[in-house]
């Protein structure tokens, strides 16, 4: 995700939040890395960090699973969707909402679809599979499918329906599509 979002214009994307999961130090240091490459590191106000709790851990069981991606659920409607919503109504949590998997960005998904739901201006919605999805979508891209603008896949394969080579054309019903490695 670092390479991808390195290659944004980030005086378009200003400010950026950056939302990720309790204890996921490797994303703290990414953002960190990322922020001084583009030389942002100093000014606070191009970007913001927001925690969420993990929706599941790796090997958690089902019921344990529901019970903290519930959790999540909650503690994201609050902290993307009310709290944004009181204090500018007529504004998304954000333009474009870029997410990979695993679990989590399922919730994230969710909660910026709601905005859809309810009629109001909403949020682009990017899901782009993980590299290692050669031949078919992870559970999460299953998951959020219906509710992304697109669905990137880096395998052409990879995408539902998927059997053309080209670089963008689109796999599944228009929203899948291949754009390759990019990572």
């Amino acid at each position: 995700m670092r390479t991808l979002l390195s290659t944004l214009p980030f005086e378009r994307y200003t400010p950026r939040t950056y939302v990720y999961c309790h204890g996921d130090e490797m994303s703290l240091k990414a953002i960190a890395l990322l922020e001084s490459e583009k030389g942002t590191l100093t000014s606070t106000s191009s970007y913001t960090l927001l925690p969420l709790p993990r929706a599941r851990k790796v090997g958690e069981s089902l019921p344990s699973t529901l019970i903290s991606a519930t959790r999540t659920l909650f503690v994201a409607l609050y902290r993307l969707f009310l709290l944004p919503f009181f204090q500018h109504p007529t504004r998304p949590f954000a333009d474009v909402l870029l997410v990979n998997g695993p679990g989590t960005c399922v919730v994230l998904v969710l909660v910026s679809y709601i905005r859809r739901i309810l009629g109001l201006r909403y949020t682009k919605i990017i899901y782009v599979e993980s590299f290692a999805r050669v031949k078919s979508l992870s559970l999460s891209g299953k998951l959020v499918e219906p509710f992304v603008d697109r669905l990137i896949v880096q395998w052409p394969n990879a995408g539902t329906g998927a059997t053309s080579q080209d670089g963008g054309s689109d796999l599944g019903g228009g929203k899948v599509e291949c754009r390759g490695w990019l990572v």
